[in-house]
């Protein structure tokens, strides 16, 4: 119907499709609710006039022609609005349930790290959500090591306020180190990114991990998929 539309605002149809699209639209306003939502459309357009079911498109084709120009628009463009829409409402929902990926206790993760008080403070309340207080926490540690960073880069993601810039700077630092994390960080930074609506970098971070073919491959291939669909 949509293509229909932008042909008849177009004059590109035959008469006989012409007259179709017409009886196509004063079918569907059947409701008392449907012909006032028509009238106000045309009203606010310059047209006065009470919509009435048994209107004969042939007799009013010169107004049917501008309001249905005018529908036709608003279909098109609500059309682009509702696939962009749906596609970034479907990236986000990806986006976010990958970000809960690392929402388990630190202490599974690795058992190398340094047990000073601030740490185990942060493992605690990183485990409880408390990610303002985890970030903190590792903010005070004279020498972080790569998971600190990484729970650190992840907190400031996490926050409800999220501080992009400090994640993105610790997950940065892991990416270049090339070391422990560094995948993880990788991944996380290409879902930062997403966040941010960086969609480009986003893309350019995602091919650099699907060509790891890592653990995170498979799921940057899903994430870049949704993004371009």
């Amino acid at each position: 119907m949509k293509k229909e539309l932008e042909k008849y605002k177009n004059d590109a149809l035959s008469n006989a499709d012409t007259e179709g699209v017409e009886n196509k639209i004063l079918t569907a306003i059947i409701t008392e609710e449907q012909r006032q939502k028509w009238s106000t459309l045309l009203t606010e357009n310059g047209i006065e006039r009470t919509l009435k079911t048994d209107i004969n498109p042939l007799k009013t084709v010169s107004i049917w022609r501008y309001a249905v120009g005018i529908a036709a628009s608003i279909l098109i463009v609500a059309g682009i609005w509702w696939t962009n829409s749906d596609n970034s409402s479907s990236v986000d929902t990806l986006t976010d349930r990958y970000l809960t990926d690392y929402f388990a206790d630190p202490t599974t993760r690795s058992s190398t790290s340094s047990d000073n008080e601030a740490w185990a403070t942060a493992k605690k309340a990183y485990s409880q959500h408390q990610f303002e207080i985890v970030a903190q926490n590792i903010e005070a540690l004279p020498n972080p090591n790569d998971e600190q960073i990484f729970y650190k880069s992840l907190s400031y993601l996490y926050q409800k306020s999220p501080d992009f810039d400090k994640s993105s700077a610790g997950f940065t630092q892991l990416m270049q180190k090339n070391d422990n994390y560094s995948h993880e960080a990788q991944w996380y930074y290409a879902l930062l990114l997403i966040k941010q609506h960086k969609t480009s970098e986003a893309i350019s971070t995602l091919n650099e991990v699907i060509q790891k073919q890592n653990f995170y491959s498979k799921k940057a291939q899903e994430l870049k998929n949704k993004i371009e669909k």
